[in-house]
């Protein structure tokens, strides 16, 4: 029976954690009494008993129903030994709390006090005892009925090179390697191309669905993904959106999810209208993609529902929908693309899939090859099969390959039961039953959660399913990773994401694998005495205000998480482990929390909690305290130091004033501490952290003006904290002088291990050696700092020389920035005169991808590197992609050495040399940012002709440039060309029509610029598809022949031209346009033509034109704008004073949102305002006329009014009753808005 055997390895799990907390009771010179100790030994005896049978319980020749049953009773004894022992686990840590804090205290009152605290604890604990005892010893007898015998365990290693010690745990090799495993992607090529053409070509429709089906396992996720990040499609699609729909089809729930991939915030649960109001904003006219990952609705109007919804957001044609699903059904009813069902691998490319993830040597055994390949045949043809099978084998002997592929399981891999078997052996060869456990539990996440690494271990050890057998250092951690690298390497865990220093932080389990863990898991199962157990529970939300468990079911939890409501009846749960309140709606915790004297495990994070109860500083085996994102506590409580078992506590502040805990360097397990405010009490001073030696991760130290001098820096001891991989220390910003600062930093030397180094508002004007060498001396050695991945230098104001970095071999990124006196940037910033690079080509700043100058306002010279004197033999930035100069105002020359350059921004510099000298050898752009660089006339004719590559050119506010290039070299690849308050530009290039890649093209401000080049017969700008034109009041007239051409264009604006006079654009070829923009020029005598032609338009701003423009002509270009009505969303209309009417054509505009009308001289709004049925917003400015308003009580979507400017209406739309008050045709509009002020009944 595989469910035996699955209870049997998570009983053997349960069991280790009693059995040790027995043997440290026994060992620990507590005040118990003789035979107490006597009553601890033979529970530990019976477990040691059962333990022993239960290795005969796993064997393939014990089944049967009774033997199921037997299991749960074990497994409901074994978590009551558990909760026992652990209370006295809490006893043992509380009296050490009180040990502590009674120091000082006469010691005939302390020891009065716990000799009557022992006698009352040993009362309440004796009966609990004896009951497991008994217990297990019923077990123990009822074991033999079964035919088990108590079989001895020993000590072997696995296959993986794991070591198993006799208690079954897996021992720790630490592997550091960061590479990604997610699923690698082999003969979906033509599938992948065949997706993305269908994505980019035109459409006539506003959402194509595009569904993607295939069974479970056969890449239909990563495919879509692989899509979802395509170059092509990023640039194509203005939003992409991905959503896991899974076996519900919620609408409310999906429109939600969208609106979070949209914002990237939590979105509280709204009315369905809300939520859709909110993506129609944050989408507008723009053009999107949205992945619809494993759909099973087979409902058409179910699908209809949420796709009508969907078009109502927008209208605009070309958007997309790609769906993954394993049901034709499903796809059958909402695809208006043919169905791509994905075909099987061939043998070859599951055995290329394996090879990979069984990391094998290049050169491969005859024996092993010919296993592997006869394995790929029976895959079956499916992906995540073969990368299963992968996993499995890795680090495996030929044996054990042979064994696999005699498996039965390989014979039918033909459905998804199938999968899931083979999922089930991979559980099964995972090497330990904590592992498997761990494995379990990750069915607490919902399907396609991203499952963050540190909190998930953390989560195990609160469960105690790591078990490490020495210490209070990071043994338990080390041990988690390694099980998460064996479950990433099984291909249980997949599409991993990284941190910037190639850290792993989160991690996604496919849809099937969580399956799998759910059906191994038996979070919520009927007990062996029938009643109903719930251990494990996750609730997103509910209605109530209190939590919808049962107090029966209550007292069986260990880990309980609740997304959105608070949970009052804390006590009821009393043996929790696991607590999980983030995103709940809570101010503060009940005082009663401290009862939960089990929990190890307490997230608050996102909560608008205040304060923290000084109640919670009794929970002593808390061990992960995460208070992430709570931006309104402002204190924590004085006796915090009494939470000793704590090992993370994750709180980030950026206020420096925020006091820390006294005495928190007595937490001696912590190693999660994201900040230090050094304090000016005893208690809060820096000495702190150096009783913290096990820190790890992230550190912010603040206030280290308050720190005396080198010797008291010296005591934080941060050399001694290996596992630091990132330092920032900051002084405070408003200080007059220096002080101590250069002495304080020289205290504070780091580990080499360091990965990055922040040093902020340092006064002192020289850096310690250690600093400006990156090397540390320890004991007159000198270590150097060579792990350092980033650098940054910020607010240093009277630093007067930049330290060396050339010689790191690992730094990426480097940032200087507010370095006020810094005058030159020398030779020594490259190398410092020590050897680099050993034998054969020399390189400086080898691994350096970003390097920006930021604020150093007396910089006037940054040297060259001396390649010169090097005679070839050194290169100088090899690898650096990115370079910022900003604010910079004085600098005259720069090195030209960037042979591998892409994104250059020159920002804020009073001379054009830079720009020349850094673009002198560069080949590589695709980048281009420069903006308020003086002495510019051009770009070096060398930029242009040496990077073909370049996408983005930005030139802003150089009031020099002239002309930009004589002609475009980087013609072919150019996407968007923004030119902004270059106020003597005079001409733009005359091929400018060769740019066949243009998709937006953006002039601002330029004054002096007359008129764009003409064609010449070229085929004009067909890519663009955003063109916008403002203040350019030398421009008269319109590039018409160019715009003909442009049957791309999504939006053209063109805005505050003032001597435009005629507008020789006919709208008829423009299907694709959604925005229109035409605004404030004064001479525009001629208006544009087929307005009514434009079906996708759904934002129009017009107006106001030439003064003597009469009304009549300007009503005419609206004529057929009900062709429209389905469309246009948005319009804003400006008119004359002397026109005493709106087009009547706007009444038929029923799906229009908001409206706004400016400088009109009617009378009275018409009464056909009322068929605008879809009206959310209405705007009348500067209608000095207007004085009676249509009832608009039918307008029932209208959410806002705001009335600006208009005298004769506004005191008659006030609350106060008079002859001519127009408020109650107003009054139940919720937001009624009169001079920006807002009117309330």
């Amino acid at each position: 029976m595989a469910e035996a055997a699955v209870i049997s390895a998570t009983v053997k799990a349960l069991l280790q954690p009693p059995l040790e907390k027995a043997a440290a009771l026994i060992s620990e010179q507590l005040n118990l009494s003789r035979g107490f100790k006597k009553d601890l030994k033979r529970l530990r005896r019976s477990l040691i008993i059962i333990q022993a049978f239960l290795l005969d319980a796993q064997t393939p020749a014990v089944r049967g129903e009774a033997l199921k049953l037997w299991l749960q009773s074990l497994e409901d004894v074994a978590f009551d030994a558990d909760d026992v022992l652990d209370e006295f686990n809490y006893e043992m840590l509380r009296l050490k709390v009180k040990k502590t804090s009674s120091r000082g205290k006469k010691k005939v009152s302390f020891f009065f006090s716990l000799s009557q605290n022992s006698i009352l604890f040993h009362w309440k604990m004796v009966p609990k005892v004896q009951e497991v005892t008994v217990n297990l010893k019923m077990l123990n007898e009822e074991a033999s009925s079964f035919g088990l015998q108590a079989q001895m365990e020993c000590t072997s290693t696995t296959k993986t090179g794991f070591p198993i010690c006799a208690d079954n745990r897996i021992g720790i090799r630490r592997e550091t390697d960061s590479a990604t495993c997610d699923p690698i992607m082999v003969g979906r090529d033509e599938n992948l191309l065949e997706i993305v053409s269908k994505l980019l070509s035109p459409t006539d429709e506003v959402v194509s669905v595009v569904p993607l089906v295939g069974m479970g396992g056969i890449g239909k996720t990563t495919l879509a993904r692989l899509v979802f990040n395509d170059k092509r499609v990023k640039r194509h699609f203005d939003k992409r959106i991905w959503v896991c729909v899974s076996e519900t089809f919620d609408a409310i729930r999906l429109f939600r999810l969208i609106l979070e991939s949209l914002t990237g915030k939590n979105v509280e649960v709204g009315s369905r209208d809300v939520i859709i109001q909110e993506i129609q904003k944050e989408l507008g006219g723009q053009r999107y993609l949205l992945v619809l990952d494993d759909v099973w609705n087979e409902i058409p109007a179910v699908w209809d529902d949420f796709i009508g919804s969907l078009l109502g957001v927008n209208q605009n044609k070309g958007n997309h929908i790609i769906v993954t699903t394993r049901k034709q059904q499903a796809a059958s009813i909402i695809a208006n693309h043919p169905l791509l069902v994905l075909g099987k691998l061939s043998s070859d490319e599951c055995w290329s899939i394996i090879k990979e993830k069984a990391s094998l040597a290049r050169v491969i055994p005859i024996e092993l090859e010919d296993i592997g390949r006869k394995i790929a045949g029976k895959c079956q043809g499916l992906p995540l099969a073969a990368s299963i099978i992968g996993g499995m084998l890795r680090n495996k002997e030929s044996d054990e390959w042979l064994s696999i592929l005699e498996s039965s399981l390989l014979g039918s891999m033909a459905n998804g039961n199938s999968i899931l078997q083979l999922l089930k052996l991979s559980f099964d060869h995972l090497p330990s039953p904590y592992l498997q456990k761990c494995f379990a539990y990750c069915s607490i996440f919902s399907k396609d959660h991203d499952i963050e690494r540190e909190q998930l271990i953390q989560l195990w050890m609160a469960e105690g399913y790591i078990q490490p057998s020495v210490g209070n250092g990071p043994e338990k951690e080390n041990m988690g990773s390694a099980f998460f690298d064996i479950l990433l390497k099984s291909s249980l865990f997949q599409e991993v994401k990284l941190d910037e220093y190639c850290n792993i932080t989160h991690c996604k389990m496919h849809d099937l694998v969580h399956d799998l863990a759910q059906s191994v898991s038996n979070f919520g199962k009927t007990g062996a005495d029938g009643t109903y157990k719930i251990r494990y529970l996750a609730l997103e939300s509910f209605g109530e205000k209190t939590c919808p468990i049962s107090k029966d079911n209550a007292r069986y939890l260990r880990t309980l998480f609740l997304e959105t409501n608070t949970f009052d009846d804390v006590p009821t749960c009393k043996f929790l482990r696991v607590l999980n309140l983030s995103w709940a709606e809570i101010e503060q915790l009940p005082t009663s929390i401290c009862r939960l004297i089990h929990l190890r495990y307490l997230d608050l994070s996102s909560t608008a909690i205040k304060g923290l109860p000084i109640s919670v500083c009794k929970l002593y085996n808390l061990e992960t305290l995460r208070i992430k994102e709570c931006y309104y506590l402002r204190e924590l409580p004085d006796k915090f130091r009494n939470l000793i078992s704590l090992r993370h506590f994750d709180f980030s502040t950026f206020d420096s004033k925020f006091e820390m805990p006294p005495k928190i360097g007595q937490l001696t397990c912590l190693q999660t501490l994201r900040f230090f405010n050094v304090g000016r009490d005893k208690g809060r001073q820096i000495e702190e952290l150096g009783f913290l030696k096990n820190l790890s991760g992230r550190l912010v130290i603040r206030n280290l003006e308050r720190v005396k001098d080198k010797e008291a820096a010296q005591r934080a001891d941060l050399f001694g904290k290996p596992n630091l991989y990132k330092l920032e220390f900051e002084w405070s910003w408003d200080r007059n002088g220096a002080m101590n600062d250069k002495n304080v930093l020289k205290g504070l030397q780091p580990h080499p291990n360091l990965k990055s180094l922040t040093i902020r508002d340092f006064m002192g004007d020289r850096l310690p050696s250690w600093v400006m060498r990156m090397e540390v001396c320890i004991d007159n050695s000198f270590l150097r700092l060579k792990n350092l991945m980033e650098v940054k230098l910020l607010h240093c104001r009277n630093l007067q020389e930049i330290p060396t970095f050339g010689h790191l071999p690992f730094l990426e990124r480097l940032v200087l920035d507010g370095l006020h006196e810094i005058t030159s940037i020398r030779s020594s910033f490259y190398n410092n005169g020590a050897s680099v690079g050993g034998q054969g080509r020399t390189k400086l700043f080898p691994a350096l991808k970003a390097l920006i100058l930021d604020n150093m306002p007396n910089l006037t010279e940054w040297m060259e590197a001396d390649v010169a004197s090097a005679a070839g033999n050194m290169e100088v930035f090899p690898s650096l992609e990115e370079l910022k100069i900003r604010y910079c105002t004085r600098l005259t020359t720069a090195p030209s050495h960037f042979s591998h350059l892409k994104k250059l921004e020159i920002k804020h510099v009073n001379h054009g040399l830079p720009v020349t000298k850094v673009c002198s050898e560069v080949k590589t752009l695709t980048s281009l940012d420069i903006e308020r660089v003086c002495h510019l006339t051009s770009l070096p004719d060398v930029l242009s002709h040496n990077n073909q590559n370049l996408e983005f050119l930005k030139l802003k506010h150089c009031p020099d440039l002239t002309h930009i290039v004589p002609e475009w070299g980087f013609a072919a690849c150019l996407r968007e060309f923004q030119i902004c308050n270059c106020d003597n530009l005079m001409e733009l290039p005359n091929d400018l029509y060769s740019l066949k890649s243009l998709e937006r093209l953006e002039i601002d401000s330029c004054p002096k610029l007359k008129s764009f080049p003409t064609p010449n017969g070229q085929e004009g700008l067909k890519s663009l598809r955003h063109l916008r034109i403002y203040n350019c009041g030398g421009l008269t007239c319109l590039p018409g022949e160019m715009l003909d051409s442009c049957t791309c264009l999504e939006s053209l604006w063109v805005n505050y031209c003032r001597n435009l006079a005629s507008f020789p654009v006919n709208l008829h070829h423009m299907s694709a346009l959604s925005s229109l923009e035409v605004f404030k020029c004064p001479k525009l005598t001629s208006l544009p033509e087929g307005l009514c032609c434009l079906s996708r338009l759904s934002e129009l701003q017009i107006g106001p034109f030439s003064n003597s423009m009469d009304f009549d002509p300007f009503q005419i270009i609206f004529n057929g704008l009900h062709l429209l009505s389905s469309s246009l969303r948005e319009l804003t209309l400006y008119g004359w004073p002397h026109w005493d009417a709106l087009p009547c054509q706007l009444q038929h505009l029923t799906a229009l949102t908001e409206l706004q009308i400016h400088n009109f001289s009617i009378d009275a709004l018409p009464h056909w305002i009322g068929n605008l049925a879809s009206l959310e917003a209405l705007s009348l400015h500067f209608c000095e006329k207007l004085r009676f308003l249509p009832s608009m009580r039918d307008l029932s979507k209208l959410n806002s009014l705001s009335i600006l400017f208009c005298p004769l209406l506004e005191e008659r739309c006030t609350p106060q009753i008079g002859p001519d008050s127009q408020w109650s045709r107003i009054s139940h509009i919720p937001h009624i808005y009169i001079d920006g002020r807002r009117i309330q009944a």
